[in-house]
């Protein structure tokens, strides 16, 4: 039967150049857009980067009419797990998912208290239930579909976050996949986290390519590092 992966933000240059990867393997591709989780701002510049990295708009390699973006508002649980359920019917079942988190901009440390605590919420909490969910939808599965997989890519691209907001989401959500793909060793599920500090979002995709593709057995328990010159296994 033929594989879904969820993929989210698709707004997200990365995300969809995972999308495209997932779709040359043969997979449905379940892509999560979002509504009104970030400042407008930052999401205008994320979806301009998307559509000038966009090649793929076109051709065999184009998303199916079926595959249309699901609506999805980051900071709210409520919609996180509307989202993968709609996925799950829509395709029948959600057996792997690729979210990427990228540092992004943020406000100021000297923002108001409203926007800064708005960012926190949109930045980590979006993160949080949509892990909670997927991992709740993957434990559901039956033994015989085989374990879900998540793989969570934290993109800062080789470039540490330099705003202090930025920072502490981007670190928050980095311990948090750390803490995931470690305790997850004897769930009925697989956790991936990987570092990615290659520029190149084009290999990054391709190097999420050969996880998707990985064989069950070989969970790494540990945050995987990818410059664009390792190996899969290969320790940070």
């Amino acid at each position: 039967m033929k594989k879904t992966t969820l993929v989210a933000p698709y707004d997200e240059p990365l995300a969809r150049a995972a999308a495209v990867e997932a779709r040359i393997l043969g997979r449905s591709v379940a892509a999560l857009s979002p509504g009104s989780a970030e400042s407008r701002t930052s999401r205008k510049g994320r979806r301009e980067e998307a559509s000038e990295a966009e090649p793929f708009a076109a051709g065999p390699d184009a998303p199916s009419p079926e595959e249309r973006p699901i609506p999805w508002n980051p900071p709210s649980f409520v919609s996180a797990r509307t989202a993968v359920l709609e996925a799950s019917v829509r395709f029948g079942s959600v057996d792997e998912a690729v979210l990427v988190v990228s540092p992004g901009s943020a406000p100021e440390l000297f923002a108001k208290p409203a926007e800064i605590e708005r960012a926190l919420q949109d930045r980590t909490l979006s993160i949080v239930w949509l892990v909670r969910e997927l991992l709740t939808h993957f434990a559901a599965r039956p033994s015989a579909a085989g374990p879900g997989r998540l793989i969570l890519v934290l993109a800062d691209r080789g470039q540490s976050p330099r705003d202090p907001i930025a920072s502490a989401s981007f670190g928050a959500i980095s311990a948090f996949a750390a803490a995931l793909a470690e305790s997850a060793a004897d769930a009925p599920y697989e956790v991936w986290a990987v570092q990615d500090s290659c520029p190149q979002d084009d290999l990054t995709a391709q190097y999420i390519r050969r996880i998707l593709q990985a064989p069950p057995e070989r969970r790494p328990g540990r945050v995987l590092r990818f410059t664009g010159k390792s190996s899969l296994f290969n320790r940070p």
